[in-house]
């Protein structure tokens, strides 16, 4: 996770994405979640365990799914588990020790990494460091009394200015986090980095670094720059993108006041925190993005895979899932619906393909593109050889557009075609501008034709000729 290559990740939530056997204690998986206004529905269980995970493998690789993010794991009261009641035992619920043993080992024999999720700041009311008056200093207080996470009375914070809190959880020789990265979990996602704060989360991510190839993802909804600058974390949880997605699509902001952002990101975090970061669309915080988007939402997950960073699927956004947010948006996995004409799924796939293939997606820059229509996005995912670039068109409008785009590439040569990678629509490019029509709510994403019946302009200017 450390190298600046952007991968594909996959969210899941465990009680809710396979079970590996019937359960008594469980809901039936097709029980629709109703939500409780004393909030019961966190106590309902579905049965979704560790080994469940290790049966679907399979589908996650053919997916093309690099790393799999899974929500909290550990001893807990409800099925988020957010509320920590053993950061040293795995919730019997979803198997334990040695079925995440086991899953790692399955994991990682297809080159997929995991990321767990670390809730360090705030733990179960029933959690020893709450109920045990010997821990008081334990617990964060506010007049003497406890603090709670946004004010959620059964969510207790912790005092992280006590070192003997952070001894347990990171600094120490068998903190938790050094105990579950040594058994084989490559990653951590920080929940509620923003709590954390920039000194402990920067604590965090240099314990991780001192034990090898290891990485933070803080959870920050927030501008990223000052959370991937000066090693607080590798990167984070991208919601800014996720707004600006938002408002690009809905036509709250034109496409040359989006690329600028974009690009001002892009010089205040580097492209190697943008690429570490993670590009969602939804999350189990969030409603699905069909739900946002309705029919837009292939132009969603475009912007999602071609914009600069990780992009993070989230479980059952491939099937075509709509729901609202939490907890409507944790319903159980449709397995039934994973088959070979399911035109979400298979445009899903069709978009991971192209990211794994694409050295441009994976680890170029991101360019921006002067348009004479503010109502198309044009932008250029780039590296250093020109066959790799990528020529990334969105109309978000529901009507037809015309547009010329003006390149700052010398590289790109005049009177050759551009070619979709999707349609294979060829637009003939003249000195360094594209000039066409896009249809309402389409996308093209171009790679530069380099040769033609034999001939190639660009024979001198790439030198690797091998797959022109």
């Amino acid at each position: 996770m450390l190298a600046t290559e952007a991968k594909i990740g996959y969210e899941i939530f465990p009680d809710r994405f396979y079970s590996s056997k019937e359960k008594n204690c469980t809901e039936n998986w097709k029980t629709p979640i109703e939500k409780s206004t004393l909030g019961k529905h966190q106590y309902k269980f579905y049965g979704g365990d560790l080994r469940g995970v290790i049966e679907k493998l399979g589908y996650l690789e053919d997916l093309g799914i690099e790393f799999i993010y899974s929500t909290p794991i550990f001893k807990a009261k409800t099925n988020h588990r957010y509320d920590a009641l053993d950061y040293n035992k795995i919730d019997e619920m979803l198997g334990t020790e040695e079925d995440l043993k086991d899953l790692l080992r399955q994991i990682h024999k297809r080159n997929i990494r995991f990321v767990l999720d670390g809730v360090f700041n705030h733990v179960s009311l029933d959690h020893r460091w709450h109920k045990n008056p010997e821990y008081d200093s334990f617990i964060l207080k506010n007049n003497k009394e406890s603090s709670y996470w946004f004010n959620v009375k059964f969510l207790p914070e912790l005092n992280l200015e006590n070192p003997d809190v952070r001894e347990i959880l990171w600094n120490g020789e068998n903190s938790i986090v050094k105990k579950w990265t040594s058994i084989g979990v490559d990653d951590w996602r920080v929940d509620c980095a923003y709590d954390i704060g920039f000194k402990y989360c920067g604590e965090i991510t240099r314990v991780l670094k001192k034990m090898g190839d290891h990485s933070s993802i803080g959870e920050v909804w927030a501008y990223p720059k000052e959370w991937v600058s000066d090693g607080v974390l590798d990167g984070v949880m991208n919601y800014y993108f996720t707004e600006l997605i938002g408002a690009l699509i809905k036509g709250e902001v034109d496409s040359q006041s989006f690329s600028q952002t974009i690009k001002n990101t892009q010089e205040d975090c580097g492209i190697d925190g943008l690429l570490r970061s993670w590009n969602i669309l939804s999350t189990h915080d969030t409603p699905r993005l069909r739900r946002v988007y309705k029919n837009k939402w292939k132009l969603a997950v475009t912007l999602q895979f071609t914009l600069p960073g990780s992009p993070l699927i989230y479980y059952g956004e491939e099937l075509g899932i709509t729901s609202d947010g939490d907890p409507y948006c944790r319903q159980p996995m449709p397995w039934k619906l994973v088959n070979d004409e399911n035109e979400s799924l298979n445009f899903y796939k069709s978009m991971t393909t192209l990211f794994r293939q694409s050295p441009a997606l994976r680890k170029g820059v991101y360019e921006k593109v002067i348009v004479t229509n503010k109502k198309v996005l044009v932008f250029l995912r780039k590296t250093e050889k020109i066959k790799e670039m990528k020529i990334i068109v969105i109309n978000p409008t529901d009507e037809s557009q015309n547009y010329r785009a003006i390149l700052r590439e010398s590289k790109l040569m005049n009177n050759f075609p551009v070619v979709d990678q999707f349609s294979g629509k060829e637009v003939k490019v003249a000195n360094s501008t594209i000039a066409d029509e896009i249809p309402a709510n389409s996308f093209f994403i171009y790679y530069p034709r380099t040769r033609f019946e034999g001939y190639s302009p660009y024979k001198r200017i790439i030198l690797d000729d091998s797959n022109e």
